[in-house]
């Protein structure tokens, strides 16, 4: 019975297959065509500049590099701060083992980088190129040195307080010795030549080469004068030996002064100060002076004899 059933299930299916036909849609039979698939991209627009964002925090500067100097003969630490435009305060603070009065020839000078006065500094006063002349350094018999020279004002403007920086040297030019002095009188007039003196205390070379140059002086104009060049009358000079020679005088001082400053610079025969002193006095009763100057070395043969008035 099962058998039976079985075979007509499939003589059945056997007729429907034989009058069925199975229809595929069209599109089976058509070739396929591929196609770009199209996605959708955003519209391109110009690039926004960013934003910069400001830090709480302000970024380090770089520090500026400190410059270097050599030092070459007759050279000062005040002429090297002038020269680079920076203070000396700031050189001596990056140089601390630099002896200013006493440098080498050839060792290396920290500059500082700053190119201005710093605010909390008096500016000092421009220098004017002003001469030096007869420079003359004899050795003294302590071993020490004087150095003698004239200052010439070749301007016509009215200076105080000027300043002259002598250097000295072995012939070697190993090591260098700097002094600076002020004249030795406050006023210095146009068209006029003051002396002034330098001493270099023992031990220094026994050979030695020598320069000077003019540092700095105030420029002031003729209301602001508060010395005045006084003329000395009935002036004597009594020679001893040529080694010394005493000067002696009378001045008269002007009510609104106070003190009295005078100078006698001695001369050789060459016309070179060899002996220079300062004699001075605050006793408005005295009209007087008797002074005496030496000859460092050689002969003295003139003297000349400034006089200034001082408040």
């Amino acid at each position: 019975m099962f058998i039976f059933v079985w075979l007509f299930i499939l003589t059945a299916l056997a007729a429907c297959v034989a009058n069925s036909r199975i229809e595929l849609p069209e599109s089976v039979n058509t070739p396929l065509i591929p196609t770009a698939s199209l996605t959708s991209s955003p519209t391109l627009r110009p690039s926004q500049t960013p934003t910069r964002v400001v830090s709480p925090t302000p970024l380090p500067s770089p520090t500026s590099t400190p410059r270097t100097h050599l030092v070459k003969l007759g050279e000062t630490l005040g002429g090297i701060a002038w020269t680079y435009g920076v203070s000396l305060d700031g050189i001596l603070t990056l140089n601390p083992d630099v002896n200013p009065n006493s440098m080498k020839v050839g060792i290396e000078i920290l500059i500082p980088a700053e190119t201005v006065t710093p605010g909390n500094e008096t500016p000092q006063p421009t220098p004017i190129n002003i001469p030096i002349q007869s420079l003359n350094c004899l050795s003294d018999s302590q071993d020490g040195i004087w150095c003698f020279g004239w200052l010439a004002n070749t301007t016509q403007q009215l200076m105080e307080s000027a300043l002259v920086t002598v250097n000295v040297a072995d012939l070697d030019a190993t090591q260098v010795f700097s002094e600076t002095t002020v004249l030795p009188l406050n006023l210095l007039l146009p068209d006029e030549s003051l002396p002034f003196a330098v001493y270099f205390e023992a031990p220094m070379p026994t050979e030695f080469q020598s320069s000077a140059q003019f540092n700095s002086s105030i420029p002031i104009d003729a209301d602001q004068i508060q010395s005045e060049r006084m003329s000395i009358k009935d002036v004597a000079v009594e020679l001893m030996d040529g080694s010394s020679a005493t000067i002696k005088g009378k001045y008269t001082i002007p009510a609104e002064f106070s003190q009295v400053w005078v100078v006698a610079a001695a001369l050789d025969q060459d016309g070179q100060i060899i002996g220079l002193r300062r004699w001075q006095s605050s006793d408005k009763a005295v009209n007087e002076f008797t002074m005496t100057v030496y000859a460092v070395r050689g002969k003295i043969e003139t003297v000349k004899v400034f006089a200034e008035a001082q408040p």
